[in-house]
């Protein structure tokens, strides 16, 4: 490959500067991009247990690297002790990655105190500001507590696939953890109410007073024993931005959904409206017979009733986005009334599938865009 002149190459790395299979490429073509693409290339690093990156990752590498991810894929009968070569490494390279700050933790893996990862990693946990966990085991509740107490400067927070055992079954602990934490994500891939509570409940492990941003799933009556979205709204005086994920309810109608949360303070609210199909709730893992058969307008009026009252609260709301299914909106005079009283002119609507006409005769005069796809908005 032909020398380029020296702003060309700042150009060519600046233009793929997300793209690193490109830069990678680029590299080993030319040998003149890798002095200046190599904080691209090495920002954020993965770690498999297949491979010996780990056991073999370059020191003078180490201070590029900004993000890193572990993943592990464990059987639930392997207790995660094997000596394999990139967990015995990992006490030695983390050290080294003294710009590290963002980990994410993927597949299936164990991080209690004495497992390897965990001891691998501890040295690392206090610098750290964002946390990702998508698949990961604590054998109780105290060691999920005593981990968020290794996190002190922790900022944002995500949570997918968390398993807590019940070990000593002790869920006594400190609350206040992570004062700094601004943005919280919890998703809907295993949700426990044992352990969200404790975390997350009125006293529990982790502060919410300085939190910004929240993704949370809403929850129903049903799940009373697990804290509402109200009542993280509550602890969380400082929230400005928030995103409710569909409900996990199991009723034949939605007029016990969590009891509606004030949101005079957000600025930004994105909310997930659960309709119904035919013959069966659009609720994640819900409880009702495939067979069963329920009322899906009243479902449907109960819903937007629910997003109506929550709406009239946000006095402060500068952005509110609506999204729902398509194959999930229930025509009828009842429902195109519930819309019409939950719709204002600053309220966009995002419609998963197609927007067909009778779709559009029950949003009215809403502002309606296509929505980008639930990988999207669910990505942690």
């Amino acid at each position: 490959m032909a020398a380029l002149c020296s702003e060309l190459y700042d150009l060519i790395i600046d233009h793929l500067a997300d793209d690193i299979p490109a830069l990678t490429a680029c590299s080993l073509v030319s040998r003149a991009f890798l002095p200046r693409c190599q904080h691209h290339l090495f920002r954020h690093v993965t770690f498999y247990p297949s491979d010996t990156r780990c056991a073999r990752f370059f020191a003078d590498k180490a201070p590029l690297v900004e993000e890193l991810t572990i993943f592990e894929r464990r059987l639930p009968g392997d207790k995660g002790m094997r000596t394999d070569a990139w967990t015995e490494a990992l006490p030695r390279v983390l050290p080294l990655l003294v710009s590290l700050r963002r980990v994410k933790f993927s597949g299936q893996m164990y991080l209690d105190a004495t497992h390897r990862v965990r001891t691998g990693v501890q040295g690392v946990l206090a610098q750290l500001t964002s946390l990702t966990l998508d698949g990961v085991f604590f054998s109780s509740l105290a060691e999920l507590g005593t981990f968020f107490g290794c996190v002190p400067r922790l900022k944002r927070l995500a949570m997918n696939v968390i398993t807590v055992g019940r070990g000593d079954d002790d869920d006594s602990h400190e609350g206040g953890r992570c004062k700094e934490l601004e943005t919280l994500k919890v998703g809907i891939g295993h949700l426990r109410a044992r352990w969200i509570c404790f975390l997350f409940g009125r006293d529990g492990v982790i502060s919410l007073e300085n939190l910004r941003e929240l993704v949370f799933p809403v929850t129903s009556e049903v799940d009373s024993w697990m804290p509402g979205v109200h009542e993280l709204f509550g602890r969380a005086p400082r929230l400005e931005s928030a995103m409710l994920l569909d409900w996990r309810g199991s009723h034949q109608n939605l007029d016990r959904i969590t009891p509606v949360p004030d949101i005079s303070h957000l600025r930004s609210l994105m909310v997930f409206i659960p309709l119904a199909y035919t013959d069966r709730y659009e609720v994640r893992r819900a409880l009702v017979h495939k067979n069963t058969k329920v009322d899906t307008a009243d479902t449907a009026i109960s819903a937007l009733d629910w997003t109506r009252r929550m709406l009239d609260t946000g006095t402060q709301l500068e952005e509110m986005v609506l999204i729902v299914n398509a194959s999930s909106v229930v025509d009828g005079e009842a429902t195109r009334e519930a819309w019409a009283r939950l719709l204002r002119p600053n309220v966009m609507v995002r419609v998963e599938g197609e927007c067909s006409d009778t779709i559009r005769v029950c949003l009215g005069c809403a502002s309606v865009e296509p929505a980008e796809g639930r990988e999207t908005f669910y990505e942690l």
